[in-house]
């Protein structure tokens, strides 16, 4: 917004606040005086937006720093930029790109409401952890809420017709604490990334921002997992196993029992097979983009830099994880907002993303912390192979069989 634009809106808004005066003090002829006033600027300050508009659709050139000899274009550092350079030195170090003498407001980017939009938006399309966990909003930065006690179940009691029904004790609740910790980042922007190539502008501010808080949720919910179960950490190396923690370890009465993997527990279950040498690990016939343990269980794979292998031991967390944590979070979540003064020396925009958020532990024995020794895969592999040598019929003798069959049917 130039100076002149910025004059005009100052006009406007004085205008509106004479008017409400005069309305306020019941003179209706002056009031409408000043509010017609306030339109006819207003129209005033519309056409000349949209002729700045037309103009720059028309091809007017963009103010363009005076380059350095032999130096890319600003428009040259922004693309490498958005293609994914990162390495060469005028692009880090040229990023901000100055705005011309003659842009003497200094004149920053505003991120519009549908970019703030659209950058929510792509958080759904990033593997969270989260989503697996049920949320618990607030407003209040710390705190307690009540749940029922799930090791103090109550059976109905049996009466008879006519005899006076019993009172039940008092339910027991226990207290769930929570405390929230506030998370953040700034991005400096550059004026022209928009200019340049909107498009992947808003791609980049979108992947920037998502990748951070997911991984940082994810790193906060599985560390929180480990902690809850670090002295009841079960290995797991066959079918058989993983069958005893699914069949005994967990409450039967569970409703939505996931396997979270990383990379490489999810590569060892992979290559196990069952009794007839099928793999345990299907497509989803129902949701193609989803895999099945025994055409059972969800699987729920993550990055091995969120949910780490330490030793050789890659986990495999087995649960209902809505029963076991809250994802407390702030209203409103994600806080998007921009500054246009902040960095204004260097004709940049900030722009602030936080959010504030807790993890609780609700019932710690709705899942089972397990792992798998990766090591031990080579050596598994290599025993599976023997077995399905050994198993497989020979040619030689499944002739002989064929052979036999057709005799004896002759």
């Amino acid at each position: 917004m130039n100076k002149e634009l910025r004059e005009l809106l100052d006009k406007i808004n004085n205008k509106k606040a004479e008017a409400k005066k005069a309305y306020d003090a019941g003179d209706i002829e002056k009031g409408n005086k000043l509010k017609d006033e306030a339109l006819a600027l207003k129209a005033e300050f519309d056409g000349r937006v949209a002729l700045d508009g037309i103009e720059n659709q028309a091809g007017d050139p963009l103010p363009k720093p005076t380059p350095k000899p032999e130096a890319r274009s600003s428009a040259d550092i922004v693309r490498a930029f958005l293609k994914g350079d990162r390495t060469s030195a005028d692009v880090v170090n040229n990023l901000v790109i100055p705005s011309s003498e003659e842009d003497e407001n200094g004149i920053a980017l505003i991120i519009p409401q549908d970019i703030q939009n659209e950058i929510r938006e792509l958080r759904r399309y990033y593997r969270s952890m989260r989503d697996l966990l049920n949320p618990y909003p607030t407003t209040t930065l710390s705190g307690t809420y009540p749940i029922d006690d799930p090791e103090d179940p109550q059976d109905l009691i049996d009466f008879d017709d006519g005899d006076e029904i019993s009172e039940m004790k008092d339910p027991k609740f226990k207290s769930v604490a929570y405390n929230i910790h506030m998370r953040g980042g700034l991005l400096p922007i550059s004026r022209l990334l928009q200019q340049v190539t909107p498009a992947s502008f808003i791609q980049y501010l979108g992947r920037w921002w998502n990748r951070k808080a997911i991984r940082t949720e994810n790193k906060i919910i599985f560390k929180k997992l480990k902690d809850t179960k670090a002295s009841e950490i079960v290995s797991i190396s066959t079918l058989d196993s993983i069958k005893t923690v699914l069949n005994t370890k967990l409450d039967a009465s569970l409703i939505d029992v996931r396997i979270v993997v990383n990379q490489d527990s999810y590569n060892y279950l992979d290559c196990l097979k069952d009794e007839n040498g099928r793999p345990l690990i299907n497509p989803d016939p129902m949701q193609k983009d989803r895999m099945l343990f025994k055409g059972i269980y969800p699987i729920e794979k993550f990055p091995n830099s969120q949910l780490k292998t330490e030793l050789n031991k890659a986990p495999v967390l087995i649960g209902d994880f809505t029963e076991v944590c809250d994802f407390v979070e702030l209203d409103g979540g994600l806080q998007i907002a921009t500054s246009e003064h902040a960095n204004f020396k260097k004709n940049q925009n900030l722009m602030r993303c936080v959010t504030g958020n807790d993890v609780t532990i609700k019932d710690k024995n709705a899942f089972v912390y397990c792992t798998v020794d990766v090591s031990t895969l080579s050596a598994l592999l290599t025993t599976e192979n023997k077995k399905a040598v050994v198993e497989a019929p020979s040619d030689e003798n499944t002739g002989n069989a064929e052979g036999t069959d057709g005799k004896d049917k002759k």
